[in-house]
């Protein structure tokens, strides 16, 4: 790992401080950094991160190089399953530390990563050939009509689907999508397929389940969906 003069490791193993955090990237300086507080930490994770994304596109600055790693993630299922499942808060996002915090809880072996990502959606026609645009979620749905609560939890559902979740064992079952509720709500929606994909995974970065290892050469995959009898 090479690092510029303006990144220096912190006095813990598991963070970095980078002054570009502010002068690049914009974020806000630690209000506390006058009393002794570190002023740009970031998880060392989430920075070795931020550095194999920019193989792809190489900043104006210089932020460092890491050459020959390679992070692999272990995806971790967080909600409704089994008494030794992660328990999920119930609610909106806002409830992410709450998230965060039983999970460090009940695995503290773990270090923990929220992996940054954004969900599109790309509705087609069976029939439909080429290439289709995924449009952001919420510019996505408005026009279509469709409910955000049916698709977000076919999206969950088919994510533990096809990546798998060791500690899931509702959704992972005789009940996976495509014999979810939430498949069954496609199905009312006059949804035949439902399918999906990952994009923008840099290189050298491994997304891994307990069914299928994601990387950024992974194909998208589709389910047909039928009608109950």
């Amino acid at each position: 790992m090479t690092v510029p003069k303006h990144v220096r490791p912190a006095s813990v193993e598991w963070a970095i401080s980078d002054s570009a955090l502010e002068t690049v990237e914009g974020l806000t300086r630690n209000p506390r950094a006058g009393d002794g507080a570190p002023a740009h930490l970031q998880e060392l994770l989430g920075w070795i991160f931020d550095r194999h994304l920019e193989q792809v596109e190489p900043p104006a600055v210089d932020r460092g190089i890491v050459e020959g790693g390679q992070l692999s993630f272990a995806v971790e299922y967080i909600g409704k399953s089994d008494f030794d499942a992660l328990r999920r808060a119930t609610g909106p996002h806002y409830k992410l530390p709450q998230i965060l915090n039983r999970t460090m809880v009940f695995t503290p072996h773990l270090l923990v990563y929220a992996f940054p990502c954004e969900l599109r959606l790309a509705v087609y026609s069976p029939d439909e050939t080429g290439t289709m645009e995924a449009l952001p979620f919420g510019e996505a749905l408005h026009p279509s009509g469709l409910p955000r609560e049916v698709i977000v939890s076919a999206a969950e559902e088919m994510l533990i689907a096809r990546i798998g979740a060791a500690r899931n064992v509702r959704s992972t079952g005789t009940k996976a999508f495509p014999n979810s509720a939430s498949a069954r709500a496609l199905v009312e929606l006059d949804f035949t397929q439902a399918g999906i994909a990952f994009g923008g995974i840099p290189p050298h970065v491994e997304l891994c389940g307990k069914y299928e290892l994601i990387d950024n050469e992974s194909r998208p995959r589709g389910w047909n969906l039928t009608t109950p009898e």
